[in-house]
């Protein structure tokens, strides 16, 4: 690794205790209330799935001018996985699509795109280069496709990885075994069922669902993109 310039791996010797940690911090954070001002939302804490659905709705609210709220569906729990189309209104625009925490546990992916709505609606009338981005190009950003994983991942399990549907069972040597979750990531058609998915639904990481597109969530994501194919373009 140090020849390509890169550093070692670190090995934590006890996760439990950041996770217990970063519980504390999560206590002590500023929670963002529906309808308070976008520049109240704290960009160097994590948030709550309401609390990135209130923010998601405030930029709408505050900037409708560049900003509009889209949706993907509703998970199988019934959360509505929503996002924003950021761009000053014209015809033929290339788009750029960004989704996030398609993996519940992987909380900085959802902050990163938090982060990235903000620069661009906040700095959008004071940074030239930032303008120029929304006055040409249209941006769908999704924080949180896994809302249900999302939520789990606050409330029960910090590394929960998978989404909540089910329950999913499989008879096996010991019998019947049933579970829930899916692997978003591996559930999407192209190469469904390969050599690095698992067909055990008990498997935490890597179940690729009982079929391909099993997923409210890759269901969602996947039926946007074709109806934007003429524009996505990254």
């Amino acid at each position: 690794l140090t020849r390509f310039g890169m550093q070692p791996i670190q090995i934590v010797a006890d996760v439990q205790r950041l996770i217990d940690q970063e519980r504390e911090e999560l206590s002590r954070r500023n929670v963002f209330r529906q309808n308070a001002g976008v520049k109240d939302f704290a960009l160097d804490q994590y948030h709550s799935f309401d609390e990135i659905t209130d923010f998601v709705n405030s930029v709408a609210s505050q900037y409708s001018d560049i900003a509009t709220v889209m949706s993907l569906g509703s998970s199988f729990e019934g959360r509505n996985i929503i996002g924003l189309k950021i761009g000053k209104a014209g015809t033929g625009k290339s788009a750029f699509y960004i989704d996030a925490n398609i993996h519940a546990r992987e909380w900085a992916a959802g902050s990163t795109a938090v982060w990235a709505i903000n620069e661009l609606v906040t700095k959008y009338s004071t940074d030239a280069g930032i303008k120029k981005l929304v006055d040409s190009i249209d941006f769908y950003i999704f924080p949180i496709v896994n809302p249900d994983g999302y939520v789990y991942s606050w409330t029960k399990d910090r590394m929960w990885r998978k989404t909540r549907s089910g329950p999913h069972c499989k008879d096996g040597w010991m019998g019947q075994q049933c579970c829930h979750g899916v692997d978003p990531n591996r559930n999407f058609p192209f190469h469904w069922g390969g050599a690095d998915d698992s067909d055990d639904p008990c498997n935490t990481e890597i179940y690729e669902g009982p079929s391909a597109f099993s997923e409210n969530n890759t269901q969602g994501s996947s039926t946007f993109l074709l109806a934007h194919t003429d524009c996505v373009k990254a």
